[in-house]
């Protein structure tokens, strides 16, 4: 959530239009968007038997990786790729968005929690959204840190203001 919100915060606009995303516009049938920092930089898979991938072999038991993280911010999938979007995922057309975002893998060996993270993420953000106006302290540069999983530079402070609560007197 730290990420996400701060693009949002990071962003041109005030942010209040995408947190709408969040508490209203998101169908029922979809999850909050990976966005720019995917969990993992990496999918990584050992073929069982030989492939062929775009006239080229790739030999059974070899190390593949698919760059999840180059993938979100490829301006051949994405206007403006280095923009925080959500909508970016709300395509009608299917086929636009389809194998765009594998950061919980794909097929057989997809995570098997995949379903429950998507619904307890989205649970969480509406529920964070309604009740509250977030707030970042020091919104500043914050750069990502590449290491098994992807992290940020520093922290990002969150401020959670209740909406039925007046904010403090200086």
């Amino acid at each position: 959530m730290g990420w996400w919100r701060r693009w949002v915060a990071g962003s041109e606009e005030s942010g209040e239009d995408s947190w709408e995303w969040g508490g209203g516009v998101l169908p029922p049938d979809h999850h909050p968007p990976p966005g720019l920092h995917p969990i993992s930089v990496t999918l990584q898979r050992y073929p069982e038997s030989d492939l062929v991938l775009q006239d080229y072999l790739i030999p059974a038991k070899t190390l593949v990786q698919v760059a999840i993280y180059a993938m979100g911010r490829d301006p051949a999938f994405f206007s403006s790729p280095d923009k925080f979007d959500p909508t970016r995922w709300l395509s009608k057309d299917k086929d636009l968005i389809h194998f765009r975002n594998l950061g919980f893998g794909w097929g057989v060996r997809q995570c098997v929690g995949r379903r429950i993270a998507e619904l307890e993420m989205t649970l969480f953000l509406i529920h964070i959204l309604e009740n509250f106006k977030v707030e970042m302290q020091h919104i500043g540069d914050v750069d990502t840190i590449f290491n098994l999983i992807l992290t940020p530079d520093k922290p990002i402070f969150l401020v959670f203001r209740p909406f039925n609560q007046d904010p403090p007197q200086a």
